[in-house]
């Protein structure tokens, strides 16, 4: 029997595919922190989202969100949930990949 250890696990898929879910369960399991990109990019309030520039309104800006990825994908232990924008940035990093690849209509 081998000794894995799993220390940078990056979960991605689209919206709604369960990121969230399998990221906390991960996280429980391996004692390791969770990362929910998606929360960290979108400013918390509530708002409706009407076009790109209500988007650009109430999130970070690309270069700072950037940033913040890549310092979070420099730690030595983490799980990081998000959709494939950025991916290299987790995959240079990551130990273990998760793709949930749910057909569209499920991910809604």
């Amino acid at each position: 029997m081998h000794d894995i250890e799993v220390e940078r696990v990056a979960v991605v898929g689209c919206i709604g595919a369960g990121k969230s879910a399998v990221a906390r369960a991960l996280g429980e399991i391996l004692d390791i922190e969770v990362f929910h990109l998606d929360r960290l990019w979108w400013q918390p309030g509530r708002y409706r989202i009407v076009g790109a520039a209500s988007v650009a309104t109430h999130t970070m800006a690309p270069g700072e969100f950037l940033q913040l990825e890549e310092w979070i994908a420099a730690g030595e232990s983490w799980v990081i949930d998000s959709g494939v924008a950025n991916i290299g940035v987790r995959l240079a990093r990551a130990d273990t990949v998760i793709f949930l690849d749910l057909p569209r209509w499920i991910c809604t």
